[in-house]
C-alpha cells in the first residue's frame, strides 16, 4: 500500500500523483462530454451489473478461502444451513449469468 504522509513533508510526489490519477479522468470526461446523462447511463449500467453480480461472488470466494472451508477437516463438516448452491461449480453459473446479462445490457444500450 501507500505509506501515510509525514507531518514534515505532506506534499510528496506519490501523494500528488495519486491525487491527480483520481481527479484527472473525471474532469477530462466532464470537459469533453455535453450529455452527462449518457455517460451516467453507460457507466452506471455496467458498474451496477458488476456490483450486483461479481462483487458478492468475489467476497464469497475470498471469505471461504480465508476460512479454509475447502481444505482439511473442515471440508467434511456437516453444515445444517449450507445452501444447495454452496458448491464451487455454481460459481461458473453466476459468471455465465453475468456474461449473459452483460450482453443483454450492451444490446439494450447500443442496439435497441
Amino acid at each position: 500500500g501507500v505509506a501515510p504522509a509525514s507531518p514534515d513533508k505532506p506534499f510528496t510526489l506519490s501523494n500528488v500523483l495519486l491525487t491527480l490519477v483520481v481527479l484527472v479522468p473525471p474532469f477530462g470526461v466532464a470537459l469533453i462530454t455535453r450529455n452527462v446523462q449518457a455517460v451516467i447511463k453507460y457507466v452506471g449500467s455496467y458498474a451496477g451489473l458488476t456490483v450486483a453480480m461479481l462483487c458478492p461472488l468475489v467476497l464469497l470466494i475470498k471469505s471461504r478461502d480465508a476460512l479454509d472451508m475447502y481444505k482439511g477437516a473442515d471440508k467434511y463438516v456437516k453444515r445444517p444451513l449450507k445452501s444447495k448452491f454452496g458448491h464451487r461449480r455454481y460459481y461458473r453459473l453466476v459468471v455465465a449469468f453475468y456474461a449473459i446479462s452483460l450482453v443483454l445490457v450492451s444490446y439494450q444500450l447500443f442496439i435497441a
